[in-house]
C-alpha cells in the first residue's frame, strides 16, 4: 500500500494533484484505511497501464 505523499513521489506530481485526480475520479484507485487514504500498487499498476497502452502495430504485408 502507498501514501498518497509515496505515490505522488513515484509519479512526480503533487499530492494536490493526486487529491485533485481522485476527486474528479481521474487517477488510481484509492482505498480508506481508518481513515488514511492509501494506493494499492496492483491499482496503480493497473492506472498506469490503461494511461499508456501499447503500441498497435499495422499487420505485417507479405513480402510480393
Amino acid at each position: 500500500m502507498l501514501t498518497p505523499q509515496e505515490l505522488a513521489d513515484e509519479l512526480r506530481v503533487s499530492v494536490r494533484t493526486l487529491r485533485g485526480w481522485r476527486d474528479r475520479g481521474r487517477g488510481p484507485r484509492a482505498t480508506r484505511i481508518e481513515g488514511a487514504i492509501r494506493y494499492r500498487r496492483s491499482d496503480v499498476d493497473r492506472w498506469l497501464a490503461e494511461q499508456n497502452p501499447p503500441e498497435e502495430h499495422p499487420p505485417e504485408r507479405p513480402a510480393p
